[in-house]
């Protein structure tokens, strides 16, 4: 029922790599689209900005708990429902342990939306860094790994019963993988499970399920979520590929969501990418969808997504 076209997923970045006789080799990094303003996008906005030297690095771009590589590809932009992504400000640590192992710790702003109806607490600024850390093992040369990551928050918030400022505890943890069983089929795996970081997953975030009023008035507590993808891609031949997946969000039962909250959904998507020439990129895509809330009403979409893309 509607017909789109859209550029605004363009990008521009900045990339120097060099090397200095104090910290050795560095990267500077800053990448921008054009999905910076909510009507039509087409303003330019700053994605990632970093700097990478010795085993640091510093500014925004994926946090730590993401494992971005183990997401199967799509043309859609917002990606599979069910998985791990966000951008935050970041002091990250890298510490390899031999030619296999790396171990990965760090403290990011946090993000986090709150659902403060009946006006009983509010949401205010957050004290405390979002605390995520990784382990993981890769081999094939670095074309496979399996990370197992995890997160801890303390969200704060006011009672506005007690007039006093109070904190919920928050963890999540995820074990991801990228397989390259053979020349020609990759897997990909995500699977993440906690509570209160709801702003971590993609069908959650933004939408204020983070914290949500609990059980007694003026507290709030941690909902918990499940997010899972599973993916395969199969090699034909060099520059062309296909790919299918499937993903599920779930917000579990907690007595203070509305009867229209989001409850769970379901994400399929099937495509095809090929390069006609080198740097160019064309690809189709077909997605369904379901989302269904806690009162038991559903609704199901289905899309087909093309794209052409020249990288230079």
């Amino acid at each position: 029922n509607q017909f789109r076209m859209d550029a605004s997923t363009s990008r521009l970045f900045f990339k120097l790599v060099g090397r200095n006789k104090v910290v050795g080799e560095f990267t500077v990094y800053i990448e921008s689209d054009f999905r910076g303003t909510s009507a039509g996008f087409y303003g330019m906005r700053l994605r990632q900005a970093y700097i990478q030297l010795w085993r640091f690095k510093v500014g925004r771009t994926w946090s730590t708990f993401c494992d971005v590589i183990a997401a199967p590809p799509t043309i859609d932009f917002q990606g599979p429902s069910g998985s791990v992504l966000a951008m935050n400000t970041v002091l990250q640590y890298i510490q390899p342990m031999g030619k296999n192992w790396e171990m990965v710790m760090a403290v990011e702003t946090p993000s986090a939306t709150y659902t403060t109806l009946p006006h009983y607490c509010d949401a205010i600024s957050q004290r405390v860094p979002d605390i995520p850390s990784y382990i993981q093992f890769k081999w094939d040369n670095g074309q496979s790994h399996i990370r197992l990551s995890n997160l801890l928050r303390m969200l704060s918030y006011r009672n506005l019963v007690s007039d006093k400022n109070q904190f919920t505890i928050c963890w999540a943890t995820q074990l991801s993988s990228v397989i390259r069983a053979s020349q020609h089929f990759t897997l990909y795996l995500q699977g993440a499970y906690g509570r209160g970081y709801g702003d971590y997953l993609n069908d959650l975030s933004g939408y204020g399920y983070d914290l949500i009023p609990g059980e007694h008035n003026g507290t709030m507590v941690a909902p918990y979520a499940l997010g899972l993808v599973g993916g395969v891609q199969y090699t034909i031949r060099p520059g062309l590929f296909v790919s299918a997946a499937y993903s599920q969000c779930r917000l579990y039962d907690e007595p203070s969501l509305s009867a229209t909250a989001y409850r769970y959904a379901q994400y399929v998507v099937a495509n095809a990418f090929y390069s006609p020439f080198p740097n160019c990129q064309i690809g189709i895509e077909y997605l369904y969808g379901n989302r269904h809330n806690y009162n038991n009403i559903s609704g199901s979409a289905h899309r087909i997504n093309t794209m052409i893309q020249y990288n230079f």
